[in-house]
């Protein structure tokens, strides 16, 4: 059969066809240019600027006194609260994680699970890039009874360090020293104060914080400086390049900030002198072990942190219930008879009537605070009040107001209160003269570090047979 043609479909079949075939290659090409090239898919991401997409800044912190510690209604830490003012400055919100020991921080880091993390721990073989932004001197701690060595001494000694490293810095080669990144630095003075080894190395700074817990160490030589710094994983994915400035910048700015930061944190207190760190010891194993289920109970029937009501116990009695002061104030909360008849405590020696009674009368204060005093400034202004009496504390926040500062302000109340016992002050104030205003700061101030010991006793004291397992 002759196939025909016209000649008029002639063209139209062509273009078909052509259209057809470009259709084709079209749908070859699509997925390839969909795709990213090699190049994009490994141009990394900016990470200052992912961090300010996402709105916060999560930081990795080791739980000890000198770095992180968490209160009822707070946190304080050096390198907490400078991740705060740099948080603060990048306009993020700052979420901590902390962590035990500097395998769980360096795992924490180089997994992803935080953005970057802060530590004074030797980190040669860290995979970060790292921003120092304080530094300290790095010193060998000792049992008292040893002779004070020299640096050169030590070589013939046998140290311990909490580290994130396997293998010293070349600096330190001619030493001796077993380094343990399972160990936090609480855990290495635990193994020197025990007779383990002959020193642990530290900075100076956080030993200062941990001393009143190891009134059987002191400080020896100082070996080199070192910086606390900040330290950011190295990824791929992510270019530490503007982040890297942006904190090397924020350091720089920050010099006088951070050093009394550095200052208030790690200045020593004649609080916990050697006497006084001894005493707290003792108290703490032989006393607070028959008072621990009364403040218990009475800091979950009154809302308080246990540890909280034990500090105040402490710092009025020393958890003495046969105390006695000159004034006739007596038992272990140290209640005047008038207190103690309103809070309906009969027997003012009964150690269970008194912590209940003292927790009732502080409870009964914190609840008359203005709505517009938040925590943890309600408990330090009502422990104030507890001191110094109710009256006082409202006029030193009306003078504080009147001289144009933050009236819900412990820090700033606290400068007013010594003020009302000087005549142009207290004249004009409503309670008129306020023996105890200076005292009042200082029992609040006792109070706070009393606390933080304990809740750092509770966490370590008798919780070291963990690092002897690890020790080689």
């Amino acid at each position: 059969m002759e196939t025909f043609t016209s000649s008029s479909t002639m063209p139209q079949r062509c273009f078909g066809i052509l259209l057809s075939l470009a259709f084709i290659a079209l749908v070859g090409v699509l997925p390839y240019a969909a795709t990213p090239t090699a190049s994009q898919q490994q141009t990394p991401l900016n990470r200052l600027t992912e961090l300010q997409k996402q709105g916060q800044l999560t930081l990795g912190l080791l739980k000890t006194t000198a770095s992180y510690q968490e209160r009822q209604h707070d946190a304080v830490g050096f390198d907490y609260e400078a991740a705060q003012a740099l948080a603060e400055d990048l306009g993020l919100s700052l979420q901590v994680r902390p962590y035990d020991t500097p395998t769980a921080l360096r795992q924490a880091l180089e997994s992803g699970e935080v953005d970057l993390i802060s530590s004074e721990l030797s980190a040669h073989t860290l995979h970060s890039d790292a921003v120092p932004y304080y530094t300290f001197d790095l010193v060998a701690v000792l049992p008292r009874q040893t002779q004070a060595p020299s640096a050169e001494d030590l070589t013939l000694l046998k140290g311990i360090k909490s580290t994130f490293d396997q293998t010293l810095p070349s600096t330190l080669n001619p030493l001796t020293v077993t380094l343990l990144p399972s160990a936090a630095p609480e855990d290495v003075l635990h193994a020197v104060a025990q007779g383990h080894y002959d020193y642990a190395l530290m900075s100076q700074q956080h030993f200062q914080r941990l001393s009143p817990f190891f009134p059987e160490l002191k400080v020896g030589p100082t070996l080199q400086h070192q910086p606390i710094a900040w330290h950011v994983a190295q990824h791929n994915r992510f270019d530490n390049d503007a982040l890297v400035s942006y904190l090397t910048h924020f350091a720089q700015q920050q010099q006088q900030h951070l050093a009394q930061l550095a200052e208030h944190h790690f200045t020593p207190t004649e609080r916990f002198n050697l006497y006084a760190s001894r005493a707290f010891k003792e108290h703490w194993q032989q006393r607070l072990q028959h008072y621990s289920d009364d403040f218990q109970r009475a800091g979950q029937k009154h809302g308080f942190d246990w540890l909280l009501l034990a500090a105040v116990g402490y710092q009025e009695s020393h958890w003495d219930p046969n105390a006695v002061s000159p004034t006739g104030v007596k038992g272990l909360m140290m209640l005047t008879q008038p207190t103690a008849r309103e809070m309906g405590v009969t027997d003012r020696s009964d150690p269970t009537a008194s912590i209940d009674g003292g927790a009732a009368y502080l409870a009964g204060i914190h609840h008359r605070m203005p709505e517009t005093i938040n925590e943890p400034d309600r408990t330090w202004m009502a422990l104030a009040a507890y001191n110094a009496g109710y009256g006082h504390l409202l006029d030193a926040r009306r003078l504080t107001a009147e001289q144009g500062d933050n009236p819900d302000s412990w820090a700033q109340v606290a400068k007013r209160l010594p003020l009302l016992t000087q005549p142009e002050y207290y004249q004009h104030a409503r309670y008129g003269y306020a023996r105890g205003g200076a005292q009042a700061v200082y029992y609040v101030e006792a109070v706070q570090h009393y606390y933080q010991a304990l809740l750092w006793a509770e966490q370590h004291w008798g919780n070291n047979a963990r690092l002897m397992a690890m020790a080689p």
